[in-house]
């Protein structure tokens, strides 16, 4: 369900211009990680499950600006 929210949530916020398939979100999300964009932090979700919490970096909002 996470997955869901976190494509819902961009195409939201980019008014529909940026779709994401649910199979190219975690290896994108990996890719900007390793490249220092994203942070990740392991934690519970709202119903107790495993998840991943992924925040923009300084980096990550310096290259948001350049694209």
């Amino acid at each position: 369900m996470l997955r869901v929210a976190i494509t819902r949530r961009l195409a939201e916020l980019s008014e529909d211009w940026l779709t994401v398939d649910e199979g190219s979100l975690y290896p994108c999300l990996y890719r900007m990680e390793k490249k220092g964009w994203v942070s990740a932090e392991a934690g519970r979700s709202e119903n107790n499950r495993k998840a991943r919490f992924y925040s923009l970096t300084d980096a990550g909002l310096a290259q948001l600006e350049i694209e």
